[in-house]
C-alpha cells in the first residue's frame, strides 16, 4: 500500500494518467461494439464511458486532495448546474424513476446517470488540459474518425469487417433487413445518421489540420487530411442522413457568414449575422431535403410504400410539443419518452408506414427535453448551449488570425453541427460526449491554458487525512467498477436469454433472465423472464400440471412487480395481456382471458390512438367471447377492431378479424 501512495507523490503523474485515459475513451467509444451484448453499439459505448468517467474522476480527486491545484471555473458552470439540477428533480418526478436514472433500455444514453458522466468528464477535462494536449487529442480523434470512415466505406461494396469479427465471414451478409450497409452505411456507430453526426463533427477538426498542414508545408499530411475531408462527405452522402449533409452546409455557411462580417460594427454585425444564418439555412435545409428525398429513395424497392422520414418527424414533434404541454413544468421524466408518447402519440401516425415503430426519442433533442424534462429542462438546455455560443463567439470575434484562432473556430463549426444533427435527430453517446467537451476546449483557449495547472500544495508528503481520503475513494471507485461491470455481464446474460427466446428454448431463457436479475435488477429483465415463465407454463402443462401452475404463479408475481415499478410502461401491460393468454392455455380459465382484455384497456385509457392496442384489446374480446358467447364480449370485440381499422383503413389483421366477427 506505502508503493502505491509513493506513485501520488509526483505532482503530475495523475494528470498525465488523466490524459492518456481521455485519448483511450476518444479511440475506444466510437469503435467498441459487441455482438454478445442485447444491443451492438450503444449500450457498449455508454459503458466504456462510465468505466471511463469512473476511472478519471476518482484519479483527479486525489490529486486534488495531495497537491490542491488551482481550479479552472467558468460562467459556463451555473448554466450546467442547473440543467444538471433541473433533471435530478425531474427524475424524482418521473414515470419510471429507474429508467430516467439509467436510460432508455436500448439506447442508455440521456438518463440522469449518464448526463452526471458526461458533466464529470467536462470538468476534469477543463482542470487538466491545456492547448496544446487538446490539439493531440482532437488529432487523434480525427483519425479514429478516418478509420470509422474506412470501415464505413468497405461494407458499401460487401466487405464488412463487423461481420468478419462476429461470424468469421467478411461479407456484409450478416446484418438483418434493420441494417444493410450496402443502402446505407453505418460503419461502428449502429445507424447511418449517428454515423453522419460524428464524421460532420470531425470533418471541421479535420479542416483545421489540413489548413495546419498547408501553413507548414507538410504536404504528406496536408493531403492525408485533404482526402480525408473528400472521403468525409463522401461517406455522408453513402449514409443517406440529410440531417448530417445539412449540418455540413449549414456550419461551412455559419463560418462564411462569420467571416466576412467580422469587420463590420458590433450591433450591424449582430443582426448581419443573425439574418444572414436564418435566411441561408432555410434555402440550404430545403434545397437538402428536396434533392436528397428524390435521390435516396432510388433505391427503395417500388413495391413498398414509405412514409417520408420528414412527414414521420413532424408527426413525432407534435405529439412531443403536446406531451410538454401535458407536463410543462418537468415533463415525464428523463428518457421516458418510448412509454408516454402513447399519451399524445397523433393519429396520422396510423398512416404511416411506421406506424407500429416503438420511438424511444422525439427525434429532435430539443423537443425531447421538453417532452421528457418539461419547459424548465429545454430552457435550461437551451441556456447551456447559448452559454457555449457565447464563449465560443467572445473568442471569434477578439481573438487574432493565427493557429489558435482558427481552431477554436472550427471546434465551434463542430459544435453548430451537432446542434443541426440533435435539431433533426438525437444525442448518442459519442455526439453527447464532445457535446460538452468541445465547451470545455473554448474555455481552456479563452483562459489561454497552455502550463500545467498550479499547485497550492506542492509537498509530497502524505499525512493520514490525505491518505483516508485517498483510500475513501479507492474504495468508492472499486464499488462504482464493480457494479459497471454486474451491468454488463446481466446484459450478456440477458442477450443470451433472448437468443433461447427466438429458439423457443424457454426454459434456458428463464434460467438466464433469472441469472441476470440476479446480478441487477432491470425491469426489462423482469419483463422477459414473466413472459418466458408464461411460456414456460404452457409447454410443461401438457406433461405436468401442478409445475405448470408453479410457473404460472412466478410469472404473475414477477409481472406484478414490474407493473409496480414501471406503471405506465406499455410494453409490460401488453406482456400481462400475453400471459394471461397462455395462463388460459393451461388452466382454460375464461376468466384469464378477461385480465388480457383488462390488461389492454387499461393501457387504452393512456393510448388512445394507439392502433395495434385497438387491434389487441379486439383480439383478447373475440377470444372471451369464444369461450362465452356473451354478446356484450362480441359487441366489445367489434367496437375495439372498428376503431383499429378507423385509426388505420388498412390493418389487415383487424379487417380480417372484424370479417369473422361479422359471420359469427
Amino acid at each position: 500500500m506505502q508503493k502505491v501512495f509513493k506513485l501520488f507523490e509526483n505532482p503530475f503523474i495523475l494528470i498525465k494518467l488523466i490524459r492518456i485515459a481521455f485519448i483511450i475513451l476518444f479511440i475506444t467509444v466510437p469503435l467498441v461494439m459487441s455482438s454478445k451484448t442485447s444491443e451492438i453499439f450503444e449500450f457498449n459505448k455508454m459503458m466504456i464511458i462510465y468505466f471511463g468517467t469512473t476511472l478519471v474522476t476518482p484519479l483527479f480527486l486525489i490529486h486534488y486532495i495531495l497537491h490542491k491545484p488551482k481550479l479552472v471555473i467558468s460562467k459556463l458552470f451555473i448554466p450546467l448546474t442547473l440543467f444538471l439540477a433541473v433533471v435530478a428533480i425531474s427524475t424524482l418526478f418521473s414515470i419510471d424513476i429507474h429508467t430516467s436514472v439509467y436510460g432508455y433500455y436500448g439506447r442508455w444514453n440521456g438518463g440522469l446517470f449518464s448526463i452526471l458522466s458526461y458533466l464529470l468528464l467536462f470538468f476534469v477535462f477543463l482542470q487538466t488540459h491545456k492547448i496544446s494536449d487538446i490539439k493531440l487529442l482532437f488529432k487523434i480523434s480525427v483519425i479514429t474518425s478516418a478509420i470509422v470512415l474506412i470501415w464505413g466505406l468497405f461494407s458499401k461494396f460487401g466487405i464488412d469487417f463487423s461481420c468478419f469479427i462476429f461470424t468469421g465471414d467478411i461479407a456484409n451478409s450478416c446484418w438483418t433487413d434493420q441494417f444493410q450497409p450496402g443502402i446505407r452505411i453505418f460503419s461502428t456507430l449502429g445507424q447511418p445518421n449517428w454515423l453522419g453526426t460524428y464524421l460532420s463533427i470531425h470533418f471541421f477538426m479535420a479542416g483545421y489540420f489540413a489548413y495546419e498542414a498547408f501553413l507548414r508545408h507538410q504536404n504528406s499530411i496536408q493531403n492525408f487530411f485533404s482526402i480525408y475531408l473528400l472521403l468525409n462527405l463522401i461517406v455522408i452522402v453513402f449514409t443517406k442522413s440529410r440531417s448530417s449533409l445539412l449540418a455540413v452546409f449549414i456550419s461551412i455557411s455559419i463560418g462564411l457568414i462569420l467571416y466576412f462580417t467580422q469587420k463590420l460594427k458590433s450591433r450591424t454585425r449582430f443582426a448581419a449575422r443573425a439574418i444572414l444564418i436564418a435566411v441561408l439555412s432555410f434555402i440550404i435545409m430545403v434545397g437538402t431535403f428536396t434533392v436528397s428525398r428524390s435521390i435516396f429513395q432510388k433505391n427503395v424497392p417500388q413495391n413498398l410504400v414509405i412514409t417520408d422520414s420528414m412527414t414521420i418527424r413532424s408527426i413525432v414533434w407534435e405529439g412531443a410539443i403536446v406531451l410538454g404541454n401535458m407536463y410543462p413544468i418537468l415533463g415525464t421524466g428523463p428518457e421516458t419518452f418510448a412509454y408516454s408518447y402513447y399519451f399524445t402519440k397523433p393519429a396520422s401516425h396510423n398512416m404511416t408506414s411506421e406506424w407500429d415503430f416503438v420511438y424511444n426519442k422525439a427525434h429532435n433533442e430539443f423537443l425531447n427535453y421538453l417532452a421528457t424534462t418539461g419547459y424548465l429542462g429545454l430552457i435550461s438546455y437551451i441556456f447551456v448551449i447559448g452559454t457555449v455560443i457565447v464563449i465560443f463567439m467572445k473568442q471569434i470575434n477578439k481573438s487574432k488570425k493565427n493557429s489558435d484562432s482558427i481552431f477554436i473556430f472550427t471546434c465551434f463549426l463542430s459544435f453548430t453541427s451537432i446542434l443541426v444533427t440533435n435539431f433533426f435527430g438525437f444525442s448518442t453517446s459519442m455526439a453527447q460526449l464532445l457535446f460538452y467537451m468541445l465547451p470545455a476546449v473554448s474555455i481552456i483557449f479563452y483562459q489561454k491554458i497552455e502550463q500545467d495547472p498550479k499547485l497550492i500544495n506542492k509537498s509530497s508528503l502524505l499525512n493520514i487525512r490525505s491518505k483516508f481520503y485517498i483510500s475513501t475513494v479507492a474504495i468508492v471507485t472499486m464499488l462504482s467498477l464493480f457494479q459497471i461491470i454486474q451491468y454488463y455481464k446481466a446484459d450478456r446474460i440477458y442477450a443470451v436469454g433472448k437468443g433461447n427466446v427466438q429458439s423457443g428454448d424457454y426454459k434456458a431463457a428463464s434460467v438466464n433472465f433469472n441469472k441476470a436479475l440476479s446480478l441487477r435488477f432491470e425491469h426489462v429483465y423482469e419483463d422477459a423472464l414473466s413472459s418466458s415463465l408464461a411460456h414456460l407454463a404452457f409447454l410443461v402443462s401438457f406433461e405436468d400440471k401442478s409445475n405448470a401452475l408453479k410457473l404460472i404463479d412466478s410469472s404473475k408475481s414477477y409481472n406484478a412487480h414490474t407493473l409496480k415499478v414501471a406503471p405506465l410502461n406499455y410494453s409490460y401491460w401488453r406482456t400481462r395481456a400475453k400471459n394471461y393468454y397462455l395462463y388460459f392455455q393451461v388452466d382454460q380459465n375464461p376468466g384469464n382471458l378477461r385480465q388480457s382484455v383488462d390488461s389492454m384497456k387499461y393501457f387504452l385509457q393512456y393510448a388512445k390512438t394507439d392502433a395495434t392496442s385497438y387491434y389487441m384489446t379486439a383480439l383478447f374480446s373475440s377470444l372471451v367471447y369464444n369461450e362465452t358467447g356473451l354478446t356484450s364480449d362480441k359487441d366489445d370485440a367489434i367496437k375495439y377492431a372498428s376503431k383499429a381499422i378507423e385509426l388505420r383503413p388498412d390493418y389487415i389483421e383487424a379487417r380480417t378479424l372484424l370479417d369473422s366477427l361479422s359471420v359469427k
